[in-house]
Formats: C-alpha cells, structure tokens, sequence
C-alpha cells in the first residue's frame, strides 16, 4: 500500500467511564474512509498516544487495524521516551496487521544524537515496516535537524518523515538531502 495523499491523525475517543470506546472508534474509521482519505495516523499528539497506557495503544491499534480491514493503510505512531516500549509497540504494531511505525525522537532526558539515531535503529530492527520520523520538537523538546536526518537515512526501512516545525529553513535543508527511494506495498 502506498503512503500517499490525506493520511489524518485519528482521535482516541473515550466512554463515559474514561474507557476507549471501540464503538466509536471503529465508527470514526468507516466516517475517515468514506470520506476518501487515503489511510489513517494512529497514537500520536491528536490520539493522545503518549497519554495511553500501552496496553490502551496496542487496543487502539488492534480496533482500528481490524476495521479498516485493508482498505486503507495504518500507521501507527510508536513513540515514547523509553525506546524499549517504542520497540514493544512497534513489534505489536507489525503483528497487528499495520502498513508503517512512526516515532518522535527520546524525550524527556537529553539524548545524543548517537542516542537518536539508536533510538530508531532499534525500532526498525524490530519489525520489518517502514519507519517515519516524527518531528515535533515544540512538544518534545528534541529537534531531529538536518544532520541527525542524513545519518538516519542509512536506516534501510526509513520512509519519511512527519515535520512538525516551523524551521521551513531546517525543512528546505531536509528536502534537499539526498534520498534513497522507498517503494511500499
């Protein structure tokens, strides 16, 4: 499946009891697809990923992928500040039936960018998807600048990247790096 055109964040909705309602969700995904997107972003900042358990993530995973039922593609957003549960949620995400895995950087402590780049070596030795940066650094507080991109580009399941930033000049320096071309599907 190809990763292309409106891929939106989907939102986690809750019951009235602060359950997640798989009623809903798995009504918001048939809403999202009659719409005409082209697949849907899971457990990241609009689905509140990082605020889930992970038994909640993998649930939500789990949902969604079952009703999508192929028709579209699944990314699910892996991120965490311990690499060993983005590890965990990445291993269950390919188990799951997802199209991708996506991550923000670690958090929280200052990391390297050795660190970073192990960070995501490790999430994509564990599954065989294709892996997409998340970079947010407003609500993570981690940049992954154009640097820490180039060596990351050796990852050989490495797709892309999710820029949330307003450096439109760290993002023109991103776009001109050059890149191996990753084939999906």
């Amino acid at each position: 499946m190809k990763l292309e055109g409106a891929i939106p964040a989907l939102v986690t909705p809750y019951d009235s009891d602060g359950e997640i309602s798989e009623l809903v969700l798995q009504s918001l995904v048939d809403m999202q697809i009659r719409a005409g997107v082209t697949g849907l972003y899971l457990c990241g900042g609009t689905g509140e990923g990082i605020l889930l358990t992970t038994s909640e993530r993998k649930k939500v995973v789990e949902v969604v992928v079952e009703q999508c039922r192929g028709r579209v593609p699944v990314i699910v957003h892996v991120g965490s500040p311990s690499t060993n549960e983005a590890v965990d949620l990445a291993r269950h995400a390919c188990q799951a039936g997802a199209n991708a895995v996506s991550s923000v950087p670690p958090f929280f402590y200052p990391v390297s960018p050795d660190g970073i780049y192990t960070h995501y070596m490790r999430i994509a030795e564990s599954s065989d998807l294709p892996l997409i940066v998340y970079n947010i650094p407003a609500l993570t507080g981690v940049t992954v600048t154009p640097n820490i991109m180039q060596k990351l580009m050796g990852i050989p399941t490495l797709t892309g990247i999710k820029f949330s930033s307003y450096n439109l000049f760290e993002l023109g320096q991103m776009a001109a790096l050059p890149h191996p071309v990753t084939k999906l599907g």
